[in-house]
């Protein structure tokens, strides 16, 4: 079970920095902060701050 979850995480990640790139940032935040909500509210304006100052794409200091 480990070890699927450390691939699902790797591509979650992998996923998340290509996003990062791209045009459809936000509604992945934006998805991102939905699946944080239900799973852990009392982390989601930790998990906004965090998102929002992500690095964008070279070039740029981060989003918003």
């Amino acid at each position: 079970m480990e070890a699927e979850l450390t691939l699902l995480a790797g591509a979650a990640g992998t996923t998340i920095a290509t996003l990062l790139a791209t045009d459809t940032w936000n509604g992945m935040r934006n998805g991102v902060l939905a699946l944080w909500r239900r799973v852990r509210p009392d982390h989601e304006e930790q998990v906004a701050a965090q998102l929002d100052v992500a690095p964008g794409p070279p070039g740029r200091a981060g989003r918003r």
